[in-house]
């Protein structure tokens, strides 16, 4: 039995829950036990090795309020987790119509002799999805600010490619149900750390109007993205806030902007080619990793049902 008394518990504890564990009979406390509480535990967020549950907040930051979460799916959550998890579980239908959209936008590019490949790396894994929703702007644990539980990009070939694809994805995102809520070019305005993309935010409305991501990307932008580009935005992430962080943030993103200035430019020889057999090992990888977990699942569950 789960009992959550937060709201009537005076909690020291910052971000945390108070929780009562209680057996589901009361002949399971032994006697000289009954008097006392049965168990009393606060999990602080700050320990990372402690089991933890985290308060969720399903208000929204009015600058973002267009492009939140609909308050539906994540209604009956109690936890930052379980919203978590009640997001990642709707965005699974929205990835497969995404997927069908992607496919259209990339069929006619390659008619219009464009050179294009869609990209989809599934659902967000629930720890990014976790730890992006602790950080989320405004106040941390606005659950309904996660917009990018299903996702996906276009990658084309040329810079020449971009308004075709912009144009294309609008009239297709629109005949399949799905309706751009958000739109940012960043060729035009590159981001500080000089990265830039075409980045949508898609509301399903064949599916409770959940939100997901939609980028357009140039092939060797993402290339050096990939080798160079999101290792320091991870450096960056994983640093303590103030002065040093400040300092390396100053050097990384010259030496990002450097190399972002510069992909621009490259000539697009191979990248697609090559992204197709990346991303073609990552699948593989990826289905072996779950394949291997399934298994120890599997041989976990043989071993407790012996046990008892």
């Amino acid at each position: 039995m789960f009992v959550n008394l937060t709201n009537s518990i005076p909690n020291p504890f910052h971000n945390s829950i108070i929780i009562f564990f209680l057996p589901k009979y009361p002949h399971q406390i032994p006697l000289r036990s009954r008097w006392q509480i049965p168990f009393l535990a606060s999990f602080p967020n700050n320990n990372r090795r402690s089991i933890y549950m985290t308060k969720i907040n399903k208000t929204i930051a009015p600058e973002y309020a267009k492009q939140s979460q609909p308050i539906g799916i994540v209604r009956s959550a109690r936890t930052l987790e379980e919203g978590v998890r009640d997001l990642l579980s709707a965005a699974k239908r929205s990835q497969t119509r995404l997927h069908e959209l992607m496919n259209l936008v990339v069929e006619q590019l390659l008619e219009q002799g464009n050179k294009a490949i869609l990209y989809d790396p599934g659902v967000k894994s629930y720890k990014s999805a976790l730890r992006k929703a602790k950080h989320t702007y405004g106040n941390p644990n606005m659950i309904r600010q996660l917009t990018d539980v299903y996702r996906g990009s276009i990658v084309i070939g040329s810079r020449k490619t971009i308004n075709s694809a912009i144009e294309l994805t609008k009239s297709s995102a629109a005949a399949l149900g799905f309706t751009i809520v958000y739109f940012k070019d960043t060729f035009k305005t590159p981001w500080e750390d000089g990265y830039r993309d075409v980045n949508m935010r898609l509301k399903d409305t064949k599916n409770h109007g959940l939100i997901g991501e939609l980028q357009v990307h140039l092939c060797t932008v993402k290339k050096f993205t990939e080798i160079v580009g999101h290792k320091s935005y991870e450096i960056l992430r994983e640093m303590p806030d103030g002065d040093t962080k400040q300092a390396v943030k100053k050097y990384l993103n010259e030496l990002t902007r450097y190399g972002y200035t510069n992909t621009v430019e490259w000539p697009e020889v191979g990248c697609i080619e090559e992204l197709k057999i990346r991303d073609s090992r990552r699948k593989k990888t990826s289905k072996a990793t779950k394949k291997r977990e399934t298994k120890r699942k599997t041989e976990k569950k043989k071993k407790t049902r012996k046990k008892n």
